[in-house]
């Protein structure tokens, strides 16, 4: 989450006095400061436009394969991601034009803090393919379900406890529930920061622990790809998680921001990273690669649910990893049977 403490939430620049009623001017510095019309708008206007095709990408790739019955919903997902960091780059265009309205810079936190929290469950969603796929007896028991469960609704409390903190910090200047508001933002912080890591460890150990069985292999692609991904996409958005998690800890005066209170640092350790990881997972085309079948329940099922078209177009796609690019005609017969596959499973689901 982000380190914005209750007065980071508030916008405006240093008052000569509090203003006679809430919500109150932060009287510290903020993550990426206060937003200026100059550089902050046209920085957000190109991030505005990237955003945008990454919805536009991650939409297509998700009706495209609606209209196949390759139901992979992740697509959305990430979609509904990008969306939420339009929204939140526009709110900062307009907080730049309103600087000293408290009201907005409080709405663009939150939307700020809530976006990336997307990402970090898309990547937990993966990890448990993983670890299905290596440990099946393990992956798919309730214990590990009821830990993913738990992770979960753990991101849900800490988002509503931030935004309760937040805002109820704006409208006190009581010093010592200032300290108890920053204490929840600082714990929710702290937990994000190992959401965000968690599929790192939990990948490599995934790895290196004795398996019992083959691996149940799911998706197109070879496994390893697929573990490159996640650990490329944790690494990242771990290192912005665990930097605004640190500011937390850092509070500098307005008068003074610390270097990790500036602009640069604000949109390289957040947007960029995100945009990085989003053209990632599309471009390497996360849909096919981390694709499971819905009637898959138990161990094993990853494996036995794939049809032959599948098992045929792992081997084809594991020239990726070897930096060969497929040839136009290869291309278009790995697109044949991946439609033919699709249909098949279709027609399997359909017959009595």
């Amino acid at each position: 989450m982000s380190s914005q403490s209750a007065q980071e939430g508030n916008g405006g620049g240093q008052p000569d006095e509090l203003p006679s009623g809430p919500p109150y001017v932060s009287q510290f510095a903020q993550h990426g400061g206060i937003p200026t019309v100059t550089v902050d708008v046209p920085i957000c206007a190109v991030l505005l436009a990237c955003f945008l095709a990454g919805a536009i990408l991650n939409m297509t790739i998700w009706k495209r394969n609606g209209r196949r019955g390759h139901k992979f919903h992740l697509s959305a997902v990430v979609f509904y991601f990008c969306f939420a960091r339009m929204v939140a780059c526009i709110l900062r265009i307009v907080w730049a034009t309103r600087p000293d309205n408290v009201r907005i810079s409080i709405a663009a936190g939150i939307l700020f803090n809530a976006g990336v929290l997307i990402l970090f469950v898309t990547n937990l969603i993966f990890l448990q393919r993983l670890i299905r796929a290596h440990h099946p007896r393990f992956g798919w028991s309730k214990t590990l379900g009821w830990v993913f469960y738990f992770l979960y609704f753990g991101i849900f409390a800490c988002f509503v406890m931030v935004v309760y903190a937040v805002v109820s910090s704006c409208f006190t200047l009581d010093r010592s529930m200032q300290s108890k508001f920053a204490d929840i933002r600082r714990t929710s912080a702290i937990y994000m920061a190992f959401l965000a890591s968690l599929p790192l460890p939990a990948t490599l150990l995934l790895l290196v622990w004795p398996r019992k069985n083959a691996v149940d292999k799911f998706g197109q692609g070879s496994m390893t790809a697929k573990v490159v991904i996640l650990l490329i996409t944790t690494s990242l958005l771990a290192t912005g998680a665990i930097f605004r998690a640190s500011i937390g800890f850092m509070p500098r005066p307005i008068e003074d921001p610390g270097w990790f209170n500036h602009r640069a640092a604000y949109y390289l350790f957040n947007y960029f990273i995100e945009l990085v990881v989003v053209y990632t997972l599309a471009l390497n085309r996360m849909d096919k690669r981390f694709y499971v079948p819905d009637s898959a329940k138990k161990p094993g099922d990853y494996s036995k649910c794939a049809t032959t078209a599948d098992r045929n177009s792992l081997d084809d796609e594991a020239d990726l990893n070897d930096g060969k690019a497929p040839t136009p005609g290869e291309e278009r017969r790995l697109e044949n049977e991946w439609e033919m596959s699709l249909q098949r499973e279709m027609e399997h689901k359909q017959a009595p």
